[in-house]
């Protein structure tokens, strides 16, 4: 009986561990995926808004011409 019972034991503490285990390589991918998806958003946002510069640049020059003439 009583190694029965540490033989359920042991196996309920491996299932802990077990969980544990992938809880955390989970919380570990899930950073790193935000991480990732961070980077990529700067990236993209940094682009975006060059592009508005330059849009911007390019309709400042017109009304410059256009109150010149």
């Amino acid at each position: 009986m009583t190694q029965n019972s540490n033989a359920k034991a042991k196996a309920k503490a491996n299932a802990k561990a077990n969980a544990k285990a992938k809880t955390k390589a989970k919380a570990k991918t899930n950073a790193k995926t935000n991480a990732k998806a961070k980077a990529k958003d700067k990236v993209k946002t940094k682009a975006k808004s060059k592009a508005k510069a330059k849009t911007n640049a390019k309709a400042n020059a017109k009304d410059k011409a256009k109150a010149k003439s």
